[in-house]
């Protein structure tokens, strides 16, 4: 993974992000101030803290997630609620159910923990989506 400066004309590369293995997703925080990226092989999420002051090196990855229980198994998509009274809840599509992850800003985020679907082929997790 890397991040990019956004010029008028080009895109300048900043940083490079390693090692963080097949990020397949990665939810901004609507505080400004945290990047969850979902490691779908992987089998973990990484926290990035953003600090916009620091130019060069603006992402720091986090040593370790505050799982709520076991990690996730085959996380995929993602999908962010950005407003109203859930604003930071984000929903992580896994194998067998939706973990619940919050953002709670200052920095701090919350697994909430996963919400099982049960077992089977039938209760694969494949996409996920929120209509407001």
């Amino acid at each position: 993974m890397a991040s990019l400066a956004i010029g008028t004309a080009s895109l300048s590369p900043l940083q490079e992000l390693s090692p963080i293995q097949d990020p397949v997703e990665m939810v901004a925080s609507p505080f400004g101030d945290l990047v969850l990226v979902v490691s779908g092989m992987g089998d973990a999420f990484v926290l990035l803290d953003y600090d916009p002051s620091v130019a060069a090196a603006p992402f720091t990855a986090r040593s370790s997630f505050p799982y709520s229980g076991a990690s996730p198994q085959l996380p995929g998509k993602a999908a962010l609620l950005g407003r109203g009274s859930l604003r930071g809840l984000v929903l992580v599509a896994e194998l067998s159910g939706v973990r619940r992850v919050r953002f709670d800003g200052g920095g701090a985020v919350t697994d909430l923990g996963l919400f099982s679907l049960g077992s089977g082929l039938e209760n694969i997790v494949g996409a996920i989506g929120v209509q407001p």
